[in-house]
């Protein structure tokens, strides 16, 4: 059953509504932050000069940012919910643990499929009925001047999918941790200002 729940994620690749059965999603959403796991930096040495610090500083930076700055980054109003509560420990541990190998090329990069049900089945826990939020990043890309990551929101027990979309945000800021914080700063804001919630 938890296999066939996880195989949903290739039919919500395309969904773009909201559920008919999500009036409990209202109420809490749990956040579960940004997963770097399958991140790629689209540019050349001179961009990221330093990976592995990003991968053992950013990577949780970025993350406790959003815990940190909850005002700033507003994941409630982003989703149109009532109430968010983080949790974001299980994110900032597996993404410290990204193979930085063949982290950084000049090509163009998405993830597929089965990259997104792999990370999406770390947050699967059958005891916990909350809906859960995870931003999947996908690139940083310093060519194009934008990141790229998947919008995930989802029941945390079964894996059922509620909202799959990839997002893009411009960087911006002084500082190599803000310039790139900017990004989901924007995806954030722009989901706030917009009529379609996730939920």
């Amino acid at each position: 059953m938890k296999k066939l729940a996880i195989v949903l994620i290739v039919v919500a690749m395309g969904f773009m509504g909201h559920s008919t059965e999500l009036s409990r999603s209202q109420g809490e959403v749990v956040w579960f932050g940004l997963d770097y796991t399958q991140v790629k930096f689209i540019g050349y040495d001179t961009h990221f000069t330093d990976i592995p610090k990003i991968r053992d500083h950013y990577f949780a930076s970025w993350n406790e940012l959003i815990v940190l700055e909850s005002d700033k980054y507003d994941v409630k109003g982003a989703l149109g919910v009532k109430e968010v509560s983080y949790e974001i420990e299980h994110a900032i541990d597996r993404s410290k643990q990204r193979d930085m190998n063949g982290i950084l090329q000049s090509g163009s990069y998405e993830l597929g499929k089965d990259q997104l049900a792999k990370v999406l089945k770390a947050y699967v826990n059958p005891s916990d009925h909350r809906t859960g939020a995870l931003m999947i990043m996908e690139t940083l890309n310093k060519l194009d001047e934008t990141s790229t990551m998947w919008l995930v929101v989802f029941d945390v027990a079964t894996s059922e999918i509620h909202h799959l979309k990839k997002y893009a945000g411009k960087p911006g800021g002084f500082g190599f941790r803000n310039y790139w914080a900017r990004c989901y700063y924007n995806v954030l804001l722009d989901l706030k200002d917009s009529s379609q919630k996730p939920l």
